[in-house]
C-alpha cells in the first residue's frame, strides 16, 4: 500500500450525505449488533471466506467494505461477504495478537499480510474518522513476511480457536 492510496481512502468522501448515511448505518449494524465470537471462529476456521476471497479478486484486485455504499451491481452472496471483511480481520488480529504477530503500520493504516499457496493477500484496517476495513491481492515475495492460513486455519502455533 502506497501513501497515495493510503491518502485517498482515508480522506474518502461520500457523494452525498445520503450515502455518509448509510455508511454510518452500515457501521453501526457491522460493529454493534449481531457480533460474536461464533462468527469470528467461523470465519477464520475453514476455507470458505478464502476461497471467496482468492475468486472475487481475480477481477478486483482491491476493495475495501465502503464500497458497498456505491456498488450497484452486486451479488447478495459478494455483498454479504464484503461485509464479513472486518470480521476475517478481527480473526486474523486475534490469531496474530496470541501468536505475537504484530500487525503491519503504514501511516494510519494496519494490516497483516496473508498467503495460502500462491496467493497473497493484504488485510487490514484504515482508521480515520471512520474505520473501513480492505483487502488487496499482492504477490508472495517473500513467504516469511506472511501468515498462512493454514496456520490459522488449522490452529497451528498457538491454539487460538477451539473447534467444535
Amino acid at each position: 500500500m502506497n501513501s497515495n492510496e493510503v491518502k485517498k481512502i482515508s480522506t474518502a468522501i461520500f457523494k452525498t450525505s445520503d450515502d455518509e448515511e448509510r455508511y454510518n448505518k452500515y457501521v453501526k449494524d457491522l460493529y454493534l449488533n449481531n457480533r460474536n465470537d461464533d462468527e469470528i471462529k467461523e470465519i477464520i476456521s475453514n476455507y470458505d471466506y478464502i476461497d471467496w476471497l482468492i475468486n472475487y479478486t481475480k477481477n478486483k484486485k482491491y476493495f475495501l467494505d465502503i464500497d458497498l455504499i456505491t456498488m450497484k451491481k452486486i451479488s447478495d452472496y459478494d455483498k454479504d461477504n464484503i461485509k464479513k471483511l472486518n470480521i476475517f480481520f478481527e480473526g486474523i488480529n486475534y490469531y496474530a495478537e496470541i501468536n505475537d504477530i504484530s500487525p503491519l503500520v503504514y501511516s494510519n493504516c494496519e494490516f497483516y499480510k496473508l498467503r495460502l499457496d500462491d496467493f497473497g493477500f493484504e488485510i487490514g484496517i484504515i482508521i480515520g474518522e471512520k474505520i473501513i476495513s480492505f483487502c488487496r491481492r499482492v504477490s508472495i515475495d517473500n513467504k516469511k513476511t506472511f501468515i498462512n492460513i493454514n496456520d490459522i486455519i488449522y490452529n497451528q502455533k498457538e491454539k487460538v480457536f477451539v473447534k467444535k
